[in-house]
């Protein structure tokens, strides 16, 4: 069904061939006529460029002839040096040109009517050039052409024809050369007015040299005679005779050359006649024989091609696409596709590698402009960067890192244990000397290299005050090895610095982040120096004679707190030498190996020695010297050079009694005084006395009650509590120890007890409150009844008031007791907890670091 259904579009196509053939035969036949038509365009430009150059030959033919003009003499006049000399001279000035006017005319004329013979055919039907009517035409205006060019030959003769007396009208009337020859009367015309006959003056003034002058003169020889006389200044006198020559040339012009322009427009006129019969016989031909033929040729051809399309070519073609077209159109398919898949596939290979050749030589490309490109970029970045880390923060930090932290490092090395060193002068230098000597070289060397830092080198003297300042402290810490008074001086002169150390003045400066980072560490130092404990008293001298009475006073108010610290610390440790059984006296202060053996240890670290220090540390801030025992410690506390102890040197234990004179020591005697200091405070009278309200008046007057005289009331009150009266005599009271559970005690035990509990107030007091201050009050003054507390004056009102405090008081003991007790344990537990009591608020004194006298009435404890 689809061959039968393809077969009329094949045949129309087939038609479409055939009729594409014929119009390919009409093109033919039109190219004919498009090559006759520029082959006759041809012809007529080819006759008008001979005319045109046979008018300009002619032309020039006359102008030549006018310009061999003589003098009568025979004279030659050629050069310029005659009157005739300027008639030749605007011969010679005539250009033979197509712009010139006559040349212009004439080829007008002559061309023209070639024109009118062989017009321009356009390429349309209706503008197609007949032919036939055109040569048609070429034959009637034949005769109008040549009777045309004998007209002018005419004109040009009877002109130019006769005498110069007889034709002096015609040739002094510009009329006569000016349509045939007007060119040569304007150039004439235009080269006289350049020229001024009144340029020079001649002499005499009569003759003229000018060109106008010279005109004058020809024109007047035209006119009247032949011998006429020159008025223009010349050599010699001649007579002129060139315009009879002129006319002789001009009549040999008439005879000669136009005869022979006529003989040759005759000619012309007759190859252009014989051209066109022989075109016309050529069109004729074609017309009758050639195309009549060919045209019946072609359309037997035609006929028998359309007969063998119809009964051959169809019918292969019906049989092909019924039977053979699918089969090979299957098979060409089949073949194309192995073709275009092979094809397809080496095209794919040889583009896959030649991509991956393109990439890999792109990438390298790209590679090796990157890398130009980079080390462009990095060719000046290392000076760069050397340049970044030598200056600003990164140089700032690279100093300190190098002159700075690296030679501080080995105070990590340095402990308060370690051993003293000896200089080259046989000084020792002790840890805190051999640290402070390391951190004061550490900043000079940091200092002086900051200084030479390329942009810190403008902002340097703004540290130069507090560079000073810490150098005289470091120097001084470094001859005194202690925190004194001079230190405490030299850290408030480096702290003073930092007053015109501050963002607000140097805000302008080149290097402010710097000059910020310095400031904020001198302040950090500062603070962790003025951590270091200084004693009030450091290097202060007490001057007796310039002080009053009232500042006399707290001096012993001082020496009588510090007393019973002193007295009983040392007679412990007197009484610890003292004995036999311990053998206190062969001990050495440190003992790293045997801590069982280190008076460290056993006493002075509890006693506030070196008590940050563990108790296996070889060596401390104590006399540690290599032989130096507890015995020498002995001998210095027995020395009579001071006296401290009573004279006696029988030892406390010792059971044998013996008799001897006992002078009491220094030490003793002070703690006695101190007592009676304490009684005679409670004898003066009170008007007001008021009861304890708080746990810190309550503590005050427990510590004042057995210096108070109810307080033997108050023992002997106990005592009779435990009378009981006698079997034998009831009459009769005897003392009897009290049962109770789980065992019986007695009024000494009692008695005992009260004892331990007021002393034991003091120790509560000094503990929490501490010893007291020049602005407040002092230790000593805690058992005086300095706050005019209420003590009965009864025994058993005493017992009962005592009573009532114990019971209250008690209870914030045991509470606090424990309290401190959890609280100790859980931060001993952690990590670096501090080993120091934790006290609860409670039992906190309400004390700022600053105390006035006004405070001192609210210096208690507060629940």
């Amino acid at each position: 069904m689809s061959t039968k259904a393809e077969s009329p579009g094949r045949r129309r196509r087939v038609l479409r061939g055939i009729l594409g053939m014929g119009a390919g035969a009409t093109d033919k036949v039109t190219e004919l006529e498009t090559y006759l038509r520029s082959s006759l365009y041809k012809k007529r430009e080819e006759m008008k460029t001979q005319i045109k150059t046979y008018i300009t030959k002619q032309i020039q033919a006359i102008v030549d002839a006018a310009g061999k003009a003589t003098s009568s003499n025979g004279v030659d006049v050629s050069g310029g040096q005659a009157a005739l000399q300027g008639v030749a001279e605007l011969g010679g000035n005539f250009k033979i040109d197509e712009q010139n006017v006559l040349v212009k005319a004439l080829f007008t004329d002559l061309g023209g009517k070639v024109d009118e013979g062989l017009p321009n055919g356009g390429r349309g039907p209706s503008e197609q050039i007949n032919l036939m009517d055109t040569l048609g035409e070429y034959r009637d205006k034949k005769q109008t052409l040549t009777g045309a060019i004998t007209t002018i030959g005419s004109n040009v003769t009877q002109n130019l024809d006769g005498t110069c007396s007889e034709n002096s009208g015609i040739i002094g009337d510009k009329n006569t050369f000016q349509q045939p020859f007007s060119q040569i009367k304007e150039q004439l015309t235009a080269i006289a007015g350049l020229v001024d006959s009144d340029q020079t003056k001649p002499d005499p003034p009569t003759k003229k040299t000018g060109v106008k002058n010279y005109l004058t003169d020809l024109e007047k020889m035209l006119t009247e005679q032949p011998n006429y006389p020159l008025t223009t200044q010349l050599d010699k006198t001649y007579t002129v005779q060139g315009l009879a020559l002129i006319k002789t040339d001009i009549e040999a012009l008439q005879k000669d050359t136009v005869p022979q322009l006529t003989s040759n427009l005759n000619y012309l006129c007759n190859s252009i006649k014989r051209i066109a019969n022989e075109i016309v016989g050529n069109l004729e031909v074609l017309k009758n024989e050639k195309i009549g033929d060919e045209l019946n040729k072609i359309y037997d051809d035609l006929s028998k091609l359309h007969t063998c399309i119809q009964t051959d070519v169809i019918t292969l073609a019906d049989k092909f696409i019924d039977k053979e077209a699918d089969t090979q159109c299957r098979l060409t398919i089949s073949l194309l596709h192995t073709c275009v898949d092979g094809q397809v596939d080496s095209a794919i290979c040889e583009l896959t590698a030649q991509s991956q050749k393109n990439y890999v030589s792109s990438v390298q490309s790209l590679l090796i402009a990157f890398a130009e490109k980079v080390q462009g970029e990095l060719q000046h970045l290392p000076t760069e960067l050397e340049r970044d880390l030598e200056t600003g923060h990164k140089g700032f930090m690279a100093n300190l890192e190098k002159y700075f932290v690296k030679k501080v490092t080995g105070l990590r090395d340095l402990s308060p244990t370690s051993p003293p060193i000896t200089t080259s002068k046989g000084r020792k230098m002790y840890p805190l000397g051999q640290a402070v000597m390391k951190l004061s070289t550490a900043f000079r060397s940091f200092y002086s290299n900051l200084k030479s830092q390329e942009d810190f080198t403008a902002d340097s003297g703004r540290l130069q005050d507090p560079n000073d300042a810490l150098l005289n402290l470091l120097n001084k810490l470094v001859t005194s090895q202690h925190f004194n008074q001079t230190f405490r001086d030299n850290v408030e002169s480096l702290e003073k610095t930092f007053t015109t150390f501050s963002p607000q003045i140097y805000g302008e400066a080149e290097s402010p982040l710097l000059l910020n980072a310095l400031k904020n560490g001198f302040t950090s130092l500062v603070s962790e120096l003025q951590k270091a404990y200084v004693s009030t008293y450091s290097q202060q001298k007490i001057r007796w004679d310039n002080i009053d009475d009232t500042e006399r006073e707290k001096y012993a108010k001082i020496a009588l707190t510090l007393t019973p610290t002193v007295y009983e610390a040392l007679t412990q440790l007197k009484e610890g030498l003292e004995k036999h059984d311990e053998l206190w006296t062969t001990y050495s202060i440190y003992n790293s190996s045997n801590t069982a053996n280190a008076l460290h240890k056993l006493f002075f670290r509890e006693n506030g020695y070196d008590s940050k220090l563990p108790v296996n540390v070889a060596a401390g801030e104590l006399n540690h010297k290599k032989g130096f025992t507890g015995n020498n410690i002995l001998t210095l506390l027995d020395s009579d050079t001071c006296e401290l102890f009573e004279s006696s040197k029988q030892p406390l234990d010792d059971d044998t009694l013996n008799v001897d004179l006992v002078e009491v020591g220094v030490l003793q005697k002070l703690f006695d005084h101190l007592h009676k200091y304490f009684d005679v405070r409670h004898l003066h009278h009170i008007d007001k006395p008021r009861s304890p309200c708080s746990i810190y008046d309550m503590s005050l007057w427990l510590s004042g009650l057995p210096h108070n005289p109810v307080y033997e009331k108050l023992k002997q009150q106990i005592k009779t509590m435990f009378e009981v009266p006698s079997e034998t005599d009831p009459s009769q009271k005897i003392v009897k120890p009290m049962n109770a559970h789980p065992q019986q005690f007695t009024h000494d035990e009692i008695h005992s007890a009260l004892k331990e509990v007021t002393a034991n107030a003091y120790s509560l007091l000094t503990g929490v409150v501490g010893h007291g201050d020049a602005a407040t009050f002092y230790a000593c003054e805690f058992p005086t009844n300095s706050l005019s507390l209420k003590y009965p004056s009864s025994g058993a009102e005493c017992l009962d008031m005592l009573l009532d405090i114990l019971r209250r008081i008690v209870a914030y003991v045991i509470s606090t007791a424990a309290g401190v007790t959890a609280t100790t344990a859980k931060i001993s537990s952690q990590p670096n907890g501090p080993a120091k009591t934790m006290l609860p608020t409670k039992l906190r004194a309400n004390q700022s670091a600053r105390q006035t006298p006004k405070q001192a009435a609210d210096q208690r404890l507060h629940l």
